[in-house]
């Protein structure tokens, strides 16, 4: 079991009324962090190692929940907290980081389109839980264009469009050495992330063109 994780002990002044009212603060709060931290030791030995986009969103909003209400209780309570999550499942509570400019965010949704983005293997009961519809409504200018998600003839030209505009910004930022965030090996790696997406929009077939339909 994940030991527990007390906070560190508040430093004592000269007068001994300020120490008792620290001391009462601090096992309070060690209290209220091993509480959180049991949550989290509870949690299903069979989910470390899984990647937020290899959970289902009821599974990855339960797994977070602990460092969640930990925050509601006080930055310090939720900093530790979040340092017994990050030791156990290797990632923070907010996910993995979604870009090059390391930002991450802890919504379901965000961690599995970007998973779709980057090509990383997504299970299909998660899939599922997302339509294409869903993407179009919330990420309407990224993921409504990746290849699995495109019907027609129309949507694929338009997605063609819009990766081969995103690959050609990223090229100009290389050719300038424009890089404030992204270094340039970042940068390529990007490109190679489009090139893949264009050369599997290329391949993609639709019912009219291969005898199916409704």
């Amino acid at each position: 079991m994940q030991p527990l994780l007390y906070v560190n002990q508040p430093e004592f002044t000269s007068n001994p009324r300020e120490n008792l009212e620290f001391e009462a603060i601090f096992k309070r709060e060690a209290m209220r962090i091993n509480t959180y931290v049991m949550e989290i030791n509870r949690q299903p030995e069979s989910l470390i190692g899984k990647k937020p986009w290899e959970m289902t969103r009821e599974v990855w909003e339960s797994i977070i929940a602990p460092v969640s209400k930990a925050y509601d209780a006080g930055i310090r309570i939720g900093g530790e907290v979040a340092k017994v999550f990050h030791h156990r499942y290797k990632f923070t509570h907010n996910g993995y980081s979604f870009n090059f400019a390391s930002e991450s965010n802890s919504r379901h949704e965000v961690q599995v389109g970007y998973a779709f983005l980057r090509g990383d293997h997504v299970p299909d009961d998660v899939a599922a839980e997302y339509s294409k519809e869903y993407w179009q409504r919330v990420f309407m200018h990224d993921f409504q264009y990746l290849p699995r998600y495109v019907s027609s003839r129309e949507e694929q030209l338009e997605a063609v469009n819009c990766w081969s505009m995103a690959k050609a910004h990223i090229k100009t930022a290389i050719d300038q050495r424009y890089f404030i965030y992204q270094s340039e090996a970042d940068l390529k790696r990007l490109v190679a992330c489009y090139d893949r997406i264009l050369s599997e929009l290329a391949t993609l077939k639709f019912p009219e063109e291969t005898g199916g339909g409704a």
